[in-house]
C-alpha cells in the first residue's frame, strides 16, 4: 500500500475513511495504531485539535494549533475558529472540529 502525495490511501482513499476498507486490504486494516503520549506536568496547558479531513485539506495543522490556542470563552468557539477558518479557506467538505483542553495538573 502507500498514501499518496494528496494524502489518500491507494491514491483514493481519505486516511478517516480507510480504516478496514475491503476493497482496499491488505494495505488498510481495521487494526488501529495505538500510541500515547504523556504530557509534562510543569508545560501550560497543552490543546488537541481533532478534525476533519476538510479542515486539514485547506489549513495547516500548525494554524488550527493557533487558532484554537487563542483566548476563547470555550472549547465550543475555539472549534467555531478553526472550522470557520476552513470554510473561508475554501473547503466543501465535512469540516467537523473538536478542541479538547488538557489542562496543567
Amino acid at each position: 500500500g502507500f498514501v499518496s502525495d494528496a494524502g489518500r490511501v491507494q491514491g483514493v482513499l481519505a486516511l478517516s475513511r480507510a480504516f478496514g476498507d475491503i476493497a482496499q486490504q491488505p494495505a488498510v486494516t481495521w487494526e488501529p495504531d495505538v500510541a500515547f503520549h504523556f504530557f509534562d506536568s510543569a508545560q501550560a496547558a497543552q490543546i488537541l485539535v481533532l478534525a476533519c479531513d476538510g479542515v486539514f485539506d485547506v489549513i495547516s495543522s500548525s494554524a488550527a494549533l493557533q487558532l484554537a490556542g487563542q483566548p476563547s470563552p470555550s472549547v465550543f468557539a475555539a472549534a467555531a475558529a478553526v472550522r470557520d477558518a476552513a470554510f473561508c479557506a475554501g473547503s466543501t467538505d465535512n469540516i467537523t472540529t473538536m478542541i479538547v483542553r488538557v489542562p496543567r495538573t
